[in-house]
């Protein structure tokens, strides 16, 4: 099975889970891993690199490799923690992988994050924000001006 992996990042606030669910519906036979899930519910482990989430986001990315026809992985994935799994990936999946990123300002991060159903404390939004932590590699990058509509349709046009 050749499977099709959609790698979206972006600090925290961005619209990157709104747009993988999405993505899932809309997608027949995909599947979803969300780096906080797996770092924060599955295993509470801390951001830093090495930790145990990147094993387990391998793992079921190599599982979905031969089940599911679409693996949408999302998440911050900052360079600085997840270069290994970052590599790893790319080197798997190679032109299967789509990348994108959002690079948002911290502005428009406040305000998206406003409409969150329990949005973060902006305190803990400015903690977390690391500008500029594109890869170069992406197939788009989204900004501020770039909406949920066209943000999916960049993805899905990545696919065709």
């Amino acid at each position: 099975m050749t499977t099709q992996v959609i790698l979206i990042r972006g600090n925290s606030g961005s619209g990157k889970t709104t747009l993988a669910k999405q993505l899932q519906q809309e997608l027949p036979d995909s599947m979803l891993i969300s780096q906080d899930t797996f770092r924060r519910d599955i295993l509470n482990a801390p951001d830093h690199p090495g930790n145990k989430s990147e094993d387990l986001i391998l793992a079921n990315a190599y599982w979905a490799n031969e089940h599911v026809h679409y693996l949408i992985i999302e998440g911050i994935l900052k360079r600085s923690v997840y270069t290994a799994l970052l590599g790893k990936l790319r080197t798997e999946f190679g032109r299967q992988l789509h990348s994108f990123y959002y690079d948002l300002s911290f502005e428009e991060t406040l305000l998206r994050n406003e409409s969150r159903a329990m949005p973060f404390l902006d305190g803990t939004l400015e903690k977390w924000w690391v500008a500029k932590d594109a890869l170069g590699d992406e197939d788009v990058i989204f900004t501020d001006k770039t909406t949920l509509d066209e943000q999916k349709r960049a993805v899905l046009g990545q696919l065709n």
